[in-house]
């Protein structure tokens, strides 16, 4: 990665403890971290910190959050799902959803979208592309936001792929990362082939994130953080949780995050 860019992005949910007049020791030069809690996110780095609210103050977001992601670009462009509206004529999903991409450049939000329900975003490493799962008119669907147009299009989605855990996009743009829930309330990751639909199971757990090589995915598997291959070999245990004496411990929200140079996941 070129100096200048965001060295390592984290969503944290209802994490509150960084504040901006705390003296900070970032480990990777201009870092950057996000954190998101309802109704609100802050972007943190080593020189303070700076708070964003939905685009529109729409009260039905202190009751409903969906994980935002954060491109790796300098600029730092945030995608977050979030509700912008309460429409009284309709009988059933009064709360309407959209799309909202943040500048940090021009710290403008743009809003895209006009749905039923919504899920986490996830944007891509260079900021050209949104992946999530929406429900509208009675249905699932996978949509697409290409972020230099402001155009929105419908992938190829796949029945049982969770609104709630953030599709990560290859390098290459040509796959997604996915979580799948099955019927009996558990999960597994796939890679899904965005030209041809087909989705390819790596490996029980949730919350994948694609390696800035393209070699590793890594993802949740209870109290297991799990590298594996995209073709599904190689998996591996990075770090499993061990309790204390009066804690117990698991991994939750948010997913793992790689370092820049793919040596390292937080």
């Amino acid at each position: 990665m070129r100096n200048g860019c965001v060295a390592v992005a984290l969503v944290l949910l209802g994490a509150t403890g960084v504040r901006a007049d705390r003296v900070l020791t970032f480990s990777l030069p201009n870092a950057l971290l996000l954190f998101g809690d309802y109704n609100q996110l802050r972007v943190v780095t080593a020189r303070g910190e700076q708070v964003l609210h939905p685009a529109v103050d729409e009260g039905y977001n202190r009751g409903y959050f969906a994980l935002p992601s954060i491109s790796a670009r300098q600029d730092g462009v945030i995608a977050w799902g979030f509700a912008v509206g309460w429409d009284e004529t309709r009988r059933h999903d009064k709360a309407r959803f959209a799309l909202g991409l943040y500048s940090r450049a021009n710290q403008q939000w743009r809003t895209y979208g006009n749905f039923d329900r919504i899920g986490d975003a996830g944007i891509s490493s260079d900021g050209t592309k949104v992946a999530f799962v929406v429900r509208e008119h009675g249905r699932m669907t996978l949509q697409i936001l290409n972020v230099a147009t402001g155009a929105l299009t419908e992938g190829l989605y796949q029945p049982g792929m969770w609104p709630r855990g953030t599709p990560s996009w290859s390098p290459d743009l040509t796959h997604l990362a996915v979580q799948v829930h099955r019927p009996d309330e558990t999960s597994f990751v796939a890679t899904l082939d965005l030209g041809t639909g087909e989705l390819r199971a790596i490996g029980d757990g949730v919350f994948p994130r694609w390696s800035p090589d393209g070699r590793w995915i890594a993802f949740y598997s209870g109290r297991r953080c799990m590298v594996v291959h995209p073709d599904g070999s190689r998996s591996t245990i990075a770090m499993a949780l061990k309790d204390g004496w009066f804690t117990y411990k698991e991994f939750d929200w948010g997913g793992p995050v790689w370092s820049p140079d793919r040596k390292n996941s937080c």
